[in-house]
């Protein structure tokens, strides 16, 4: 069972809850860490498990604390761990039956959200899932993968959410890119003397060309070193804030290459002004 509620608190004000209603003898849909208590407590009342991330929202996280969800008197008896989601609302977990009770959705009552299966092996969840598609017409049938695949396209797709940070992503990499390209362009034009007696010995276009990219490719390359130590070391206080940052070593890398790409195309005004140099304006000058 998934919906929505609000936790009255000690001082009277409500906070929005996320409400996961789940067997508490199977435990499919349990909080997957437990800091404090243990996640088969739920059954048999009103009793709730908030996750430590709550603290930040609903005050002091306490085993024994009572609240009010929906109007309704709840004890807490669990304290979980990394459940977080990304509209930052706390989850409470419950047991089935109790959430069904306290659910503010009318719709919702006495049915089921989802229906969670694990499988023995795992690895026939394609096959399991194409023949239940075929049975189950009515419904979505989706694997882990396709869920997580669902939820990110949703939000960065069909929201507002996504627009804005792919925005804000794209701005950050035009100015990046234009911050280079005049810094790059600036120093070429410095030392354009310099470029052009190398011209007039010898150099090859190509070799004027190396020199630019490496111009280019060390500015963005310290840059990009620089704000990637400041978002890992980060990391760690804005967690304290309920932000959760996923820094893996594709993201990492796949910004390095992005970042480098750019830059090197960034280049190309320096190296269209000096393929077009006159190795003469030595002798001129």
């Amino acid at each position: 069972m998934l919906t929505w509620g609000f936790l009255k608190l000690a001082d009277g004000a409500q906070e929005q809850v996320e409400i996961v209603g789940y067997d508490p003898l199977s435990l499919v849909g349990a909080p997957w860490k437990m800091a404090k208590g243990s996640a088969r407590d739920v059954r048999g009342g009103p009793f709730i498990i908030l996750d430590e991330s709550a603290a930040r929202h609903v005050g002091d996280v306490r085993i024994g604390s009572s609240w009010e969800l929906n109007d309704t008197p709840v004890r807490l008896i669990g304290i979980s761990r990394s459940a977080k989601t990304f509209t930052t609302a706390p989850i409470v977990f419950t047991s089935y039956s109790f959430s069904q009770e306290v659910s503010s959705d009318v719709v919702w009552r006495n049915s089921t959200a989802f229906l969670a299966v694990k499988l023995r092996p795992s690895a026939e969840s394609a096959r399991v899932a194409s023949t239940l598609r075929e049975e189950l017409k009515d419904n979505d049938v989706l694997s882990t993968n396709d869920f997580v695949k669902l939820t990110v396209f949703y939000w960065t797709a069909e929201t507002g959410i996504g627009a804005a940070l792919c925005l804000t992503a794209l701005l950050g990499l035009i100015v990046g890119a234009g911050v280079i390209g005049q810094t790059v362009f600036a120093n070429t034009m410095e030392h354009i003397a310099e470029l052009a007696t190398l011209k007039a010995i010898g150099a090859s276009n190509v070799d004027l060309d190396t020199i630019i990219f490496a111009q280019a490719v060390l500015d963005a390359g310290a840059g990009y070193c620089i704000a990637a130590a400041l978002a890992i070391l980060t990391k760690p206080a804005l967690e304290q804030t309920g932000v959760s940052l996923a820094l893996g070593v594709p993201l990492i890398g796949g910004l390095l290459v992005l970042i480098l790409g750019i830059s090197v195309a960034a280049a190309y005004l320096s190296i269209r002004r000096v393929r077009r140099l006159d190795p003469a304006i030595v002798f001129r000058s």
